[in-house]
């Protein structure tokens, strides 16, 4: 079994990409042009869609790779011909296809990331300059821990989480606020290891089971939610941004 700090960041990475699924942050293209990527025989990608493909199903419980379906000369290609990769936007053939390759797909409209360096300025990380907007980097600052009861070796532990987030626009941002403040309520805890929801290559891990590998729940409390002035130097498109604490509470 993972650590349980591990555990905790990947619980609350999963729960945000549940979010966005459960708050419709999702967009469904039909037709989309995939592009040869230089240098990798047979992976395509889909240069106008800068943000994850969908790759939980539309209950945001499990994975799957069934809201993604690719296309040679229109003609539907057996999913078990190639290869994908959710966070990347990458399809990869076994044989390099020779015809027009397109794609039926959802996709986030939203990224996650785990939080740069405490130290660095988050607006003029390179993270956030490379990034399309909108963006939510998480993380857990910590942990502190008190004995659960005399003559247990549970402990009560406490973690605070930080959500920096930047949006396009002032709606936007307040919407995502709305969802984050709302949904983030509960998250459970998950053991990851039995596997991950997404495997080392960005596939969908479909032996990943949320229900069997959840152990317990946070008990979320202190719920913060600010909307900090532009910091000076940084671009127009992250402006709109919004800061999420909570604390986090589990007994292991």
């Amino acid at each position: 079994m993972k650590s349980t700090i591990r555990n905790s960041f990947l619980s609350v990475e999963y729960r945000l990409w549940q979010v966005l699924v459960q708050a419709n942050w999702v967009i469904t293209e039909t037709g989309v042009p995939l592009t040869a990527v230089a240098g990798a025989s047979g992976t395509y990608t889909s240069l106008d869609i800068p943000f994850p493909w969908c790759f939980l199903d539309s209950n945001g419980l499990n994975p799957t790779r069934d809201r993604v379906k690719i296309y040679e000369n229109a003609a539907l290609v057996d999913p078990a011909d190639y290869t994908l990769d959710f966070r990347n936007r990458t399809v990869t053939f076994k044989v390099p296809p020779t015809g027009t390759v397109t794609a039926d797909l959802d996709y986030f409209a939203c990224s996650v990331i785990e939080n740069f360096e405490e130290e660095q300025d988050q607006v003029n990380s390179v993270p956030m300059k490379i990034a399309r907007m909108p963006l939510i980097a998480y993380g857990l600052s910590g942990m502190t821990g008190i004995p659960f009861a005399i003559g247990t070796t549970a402990i009560d532990r406490n973690y605070t989480l930080i959500i920096n987030a930047s949006c396009i626009n002032d709606g936007q941002k307040k919407d995502l606020a709305d969802d984050l403040v709302t949904r983030l309520m509960a998250i459970p805890l998950l053991d990851f290891s039995a596997g991950e929801f997404l495997t080392s290559t960005g596939e969908a891990n479909l032996g990943f089971d949320a229900t069997e590998q959840q152990v317990s729940h946070f008990r979320v409390s202190a719920i913060r939610c600010s909307f900090p002035d532009p910091h000076r130097g940084g671009s127009d498109s992250q402006k709109h941004r919004l800061v999420f604490s909570a604390t986090l509470k589990n007994v292991v």
